[in-house]
């Protein structure tokens, strides 16, 4: 919560010292300011009234100064839009945050001294349309490319009138702004009343800026009336604070609260046989209904129960037990930590349009996504995928006999579009901070396509590659060049051309059974100075952007998908250090979890 003072002192320093106080006093989390001198900001020929406005508005450096110093020694924010640079020097030192009016949206000179300087930064889209947002934003990012974090600019809708109708605080806007900066995006208001803010913060702003005042009684100065008071301003706070709660984490799943009261087996439903049953007794459709509470067989299985016999003697209305048909009330242990605390988050009973169709039959795919409540991995719970699947039928599927094609027109993509190329340059920056320059012994388990190998190979490292497909094994060798290629997995590889700098598991161990004990292999081809590059599905992230059968994070495939906390219980149960983690939604649109480890020196010495 920024709370705009701006010129609402009118030139008063005893006023606008008594509007800092109650500003302090009120909950925000900045007090703002106008930094200004009427002769450097409007031209006294082409408008003296407005010359002469600004000027008897003025404050003294000192008296600036002054306020900084009393936010500062009372642990609230101080900001400012400082529209004269050469005050900008005596300032800057106070202001952790700049933030740009809308005023000098299209000042690309001013824009030009602030972006250099690299403070985070706010900017107000008053008078502008889309276009000039866009201009001004690439501005910003082509002098200064810090700014093409969120972390780093944040990009505001407002309306520069005051008052403005509610209509025209046009909030909606907020949604273009996030889809087309990428920034963080807030709301400066300039309605009567805190309704709009309200609204925008549950519309997703995180940066709320309001004009404040003592009083709007007796006021003729026109910010005043789009000012809210300082109990105003508490009762703001505390509204907010409620809709952030009521906003959540944007990951739809079953909550405590409804796990904890067992409400998501009691108030859902199973199927049950209105008549007693005999071990081996067939069930009809007639003889079926569906009722709470969720034991046994869940409704779901519906047309998996009819024709099916029942497995023991069970009275009228008592749970199934269906030979061939799986009870989804049950619980599963989690495959990476071995907790039983885990939850159903889908039942999936039909293949997803996201999902490579792997010819499974229709009346036989069902599968369960759960989450493991310890350490937060995801995991696919079925027996879909034959054991010798990634031998053959993964390539076969996905590529569809077209393996060389799909390898040209990936290793094709420019840059910006390109998975690859991004994880390639990393990784060769990684390589170089590490001392190995050009050079670096590469070993990319699970290689598939072997465009990444492709791309580390531009970058003069010497690359190898293990994969259990002979297809992707031949194209490796025959069309890559990389400097060896094993057919099989770590098991039976023979450590050929190692010890190694870096070895890669690209989008490998979410198909892997034990991927700990995959980890914990890759260590023994490791030099001393090595380290291990994990990238995995994020099913936290992919969730804030859709749903379990939406995702392609989540498809049959994939026996477990990650999040932050999970890589690294994952490497932590390998033996291994980490040495970063980061999530990223990647050019492709997936979303992706990567992290860095190094062995500890136990594991080194076994």
């Amino acid at each position: 919560m920024i709370a705009e003072i701006g010129g609402n002192h009118e030139g008063d320093f005893e006023y606008a010292l008594k509007l800092t106080d109650l500003a302090i006093d009120s909950g925000a989390d900045f007090v703002k300011f106008q930094l200004y001198r009427g002769d450097t900001l409007v031209s006294p020929a082409e408008s003296p009234d407005r010359n002469a406005h600004f000027k008897k508005f003025e404050l003294t450096r000192d008296q600036h100064l002054e306020i900084a110093g009393r936010c500062a020694a009372a642990g609230v924010g101080y900001m400012a839009s400082v529209w004269d640079l050469e005050m900008l020097e005596w300032i800057d030192p106070h202001m952790p945050i700049y933030k740009i009016g809308s005023g000098d949206l299209t000042a690309y000179p001013v824009l030009h001294e602030f972006a250099r300087r690299g403070k985070p930064m706010i900017v107000s889209t008053g008078l502008a349309n889309l276009e000039e947002v866009l201009d001004a934003v690439a501005f910003i990012q082509e002098v200064n490319p810090v700014y093409r974090s969120p972390d780093k600019l944040a990009v505001l809708q407002c309306t520069s009138m005051y008052p403005i109708e509610d209509k025209d605080a046009n909030l909606r806007v907020m949604d273009v702004l996030r889809e087309k900066t990428g920034a963080t995006i807030g709301y400066s208001d300039h309605t009567i009343g805190s309704l709009a803010l309200l609204a925008a913060t549950a519309r997703g702003a995180q940066v709320l800026e309001f004009h404040f005042t003592d009083s709007r009684e007796g006021k003729t100065f026109r910010d005043h009336k789009v000012s809210l008071t300082r109990d105003e301003v508490r009762e703001l706070g505390a509204q907010l604070e409620r809709i952030t709660a009521m906003l959540g984490d944007g990951v739809k799943r079953p909550l405590p609260c409804e796990v904890e009261t067992n409400h998501v087996t009691t108030f859902r439903r199973a199927v049950y046989c209105k008549r007693p049953l005999k071990a081996g007794e067939v069930l009809k459709e007639e003889d079926l209904v569906v009722l709470r509470p969720n034991h046994g067989v869940d409704a779901r299985l519906m047309n998996q129960v009819v024709g099916a016999s029942v497995t023991s003697d069970t009275p009228a209305f008592g749970a199934l037990n269906v030979d061939g048909v799986v009870s989804l009330s049950g619980n599963a242990v989690c495959p990476l930590c071995g907790r039983e605390d885990t939850k159903v988050l889908s039942v999936v009973t039909r293949r997803p349009s996201v999902e490579v169709d792997y010819q499974i039959p229709a009346s036989e795919y069902l599968r369960q996504v759960r989450q493991c409540a310890g350490c937060g991995v995801y995991f696919n719970q079925h027996n879909l995928i034959p054991d010798d699947f990634y031998g053959a039928a993964y390539n076969a599927s996905s590529y569809a006999g077209k393996f060389a094609e799909r390898y040209a027109r990936v290793r094709a993509l420019p840059f910006e579009d390109s998975d690859n190329k991004h994880r390639a340059a990393r990784l060769n920056q990684e390589l170089i901070l590490c001392g190995k320059g050009r050079g670096g012994r590469v070993l990319d388990v699970g290689m598939g396509l072997c465009v990444f190998l492709a791309e580390m190979l531009e970058h003069g490292h010497q690359c190898f590659g293990i994969d259990p497909d002979a297809v992707s094994v031949a194209n490796a060798m025959e069309k890559v060049g990389v400097a060896g290629a094993h057919c099989g997995t770590l098991d039976t590889f023979n450590g050929e051309g190692g010890p190694f700098d870096l070895i890669t598991f690209n989008k490998v161990l979410e198909h892997v059974a034990d991927p700990v004990d995959a980890l914990r292999r890759a260590v023994d081809f490791l030099s001393p100075d090595g380290f291990i590059y994990v990238e995995l599905p994020d099913g936290d992230l992919a969730l804030k952007h859709g749903s379990t059968t939406s995702r392609a994070e989540f498809n049959v495939e994939h026996l477990s998908i990650y999040n932050q906390k999970s890589i690294l219980a994952l490497g932590s149960k390998a033996g291994l250090k980490n040495l970063r983690v980061h999530s990223m939604v990647e050019p492709s649109g997936k979303c992706s979890v990567y992290g860095l480890f190094v062995p500890t020196e136990s594991e080194r010495s076994v």
